[in-house]
C-alpha cells in the first residue's frame, strides 16, 4: 500500500516549504526526507500551505505561486473545524 505522500507526489530529496501545518498533518502524510525551508524564499519543489478562509486562499495564491518551481506542486489544505491559528508572514 502507498504511503499518503506517494499518493500526493512527494520525493525523497525535494525542497520544500510548509505554511500552518500542524504537526498531525504532516505525520498523517508520512513525508519522506526532505529538503524543508523556514521561510518562503527561493524555488520549490512542494508547498503546502494551510489556511481557514478562502479569502485568505485568494490572498496566499499569487505569492506562493511565484516561489513554485516550474514542475512544482502547490497544496493548499483548510481544517473541517476551521480552528487552525495563522501565524505565517509571507513577503509580498
Amino acid at each position: 500500500m502507498r504511503d499518503v505522500s506517494q499518493k500526493m507526489g512527494i520525493r525523497e530529496g525535494m525542497r520544500a516549504f510548509f505554511g500552518n501545518a500542524p504537526q498531525s498533518a504532516l505525520d498523517a502524510i508520512n513525508l519522506p526526507t526532505l529538503n524543508i525551508a523556514s521561510q518562503l524564499r527561493g524555488q520549490f519543489d512542494y508547498i503546502h500551505v494551510f489556511t481557514i478562509t478562502q479569502a485568505e486562499m485568494d490572498d496566499l495564491f499569487p505569492k506562493l505561486k511565484r516561489h513554485l518551481k516550474p514542475t512544482g506542486m502547490l497544496w493548499i489544505s483548510r481544517p473541517k473545524n476551521k480552528k487552525l491559528k495563522i501565524t505565517m508572514a509571507l513577503p509580498s
